[in-house]
């Protein structure tokens, strides 16, 4: 399955539940920071999962589509090659 397919499976399920009267999309950037956080927690594939859904349902509500994400990655991957990294007390890398 393509990464358009699944983008476009979320937005089906989130409209359903949407006509349903549950509307998972006006603050679905919280719900990414909720399944992030439950994701650092536990780096199951499940909560990656999660994690992807609620991406998506927040992208889809602002009107990107995974070709915007797509686009978006790839930019940004150009400009991460060119900056200089560092490794911090906590174990993580951030960027000078």
């Amino acid at each position: 399955m393509t990464l358009d397919a699944l983008a476009d499976e979320v937005q089906e399920w989130t409209d359903g539940l949407h006509l349903a009267g549950i509307d998972l999309t006006t603050n679905a950037h919280l719900k990414v920071e909720e399944e992030a956080g439950e994701y650092a927690d536990d780096q199951s594939i499940e909560e990656a999962a999660d994690v992807f859904i609620s991406l998506f349902a927040s992208l889809n509500s602002r009107g990107y589509t995974s070709a915007h994400l797509a686009l978006a990655v790839k930019e940004k991957l150009a400009v991460n090659r060119e900056r200089t990294w560092s490794l911090m007390p906590d174990g993580t890398y951030h960027h000078d």
